[in-house]
């Protein structure tokens, strides 16, 4: 009798840790789920605006960058025919030359190809700079970052920030920057307690 009732136990533990883990399962795939729809509406929100005029993103990216650190300046007409939309100047001395790619919001979740990335590289050998900054609202295909680890093997370096990274760059700089710039302007932010 305790065997038969030791088995039942066992199986209604082993039932009721399924149900468990495929409750857990199915909340966390939502939950999968609302965060890409919540980053779909975040870059609609954050590069919409854009859409009715694309030449603004570049001096809009020109800022951010400034506001991480950059210094940054327009590109010359002959680096901006091969590629280069801003070059800029890491804290170090380190020039960098950076292509910006916002897209068509209707292409925003098709990976951009290595055209792009492949102009700026020429550029950078060309001029002999070792740096180089791809920003795109979309993300970059698995052979644009094949070829980044390859140029990187012959000495270049290329960083690229994709629209959710560029979102996630908004928000931090929001935390870290906004309060700061308030401050000076003698600005006191409410903050909700909860």
């Amino acid at each position: 009798m305790n065997y038969v009732l030791g088995l039942i136990t066992i199986m209604g533990s082993i039932f009721a840790v399924d149900k468990l883990y495929t409750w857990y399962n199915k909340k966390f795939e939502r939950m999968k789920l609302e965060l890409e729809v919540l980053k779909i509406v975040a870059k609609h929100e954050c590069f919409g605006k854009f859409n009715n005029d694309p030449a603004q993103f570049i001096p809009w990216i020109a800022q951010l960058l400034e506001l991480m650190g950059l210094k940054v300046a327009e590109a010359l007409p002959k680096q901006k025919d091969s590629g280069v939309d801003l070059t800029g100047q890491y804290r170090d001395g380190k020039i960098v030359y950076i292509k910006c790619k916002l897209g068509k919001p209707e292409n925003w979740d098709s990976p951009i190809d290595k055209s792009e990335a492949q102009r700026l590289v020429g550029a950078m050998v060309e001029d002999g700079v070792k740096n180089g900054l791809i920003i795109t609202i979309p993300p970059l295909s698995d052979a644009v970052k094949n070829y980044f680890a390859n140029v990187q093997q012959e000495g270049l370096t290329i960083k690229y920030m994709d629209g959710d990274d560029l979102v996630k760059e908004l928000y931090d700089l929001r935390q870290t920057k906004l309060p700061e710039m308030l401050d000076k302007l003698g600005i006191i932010l409410k903050r909700n307690i909860r």
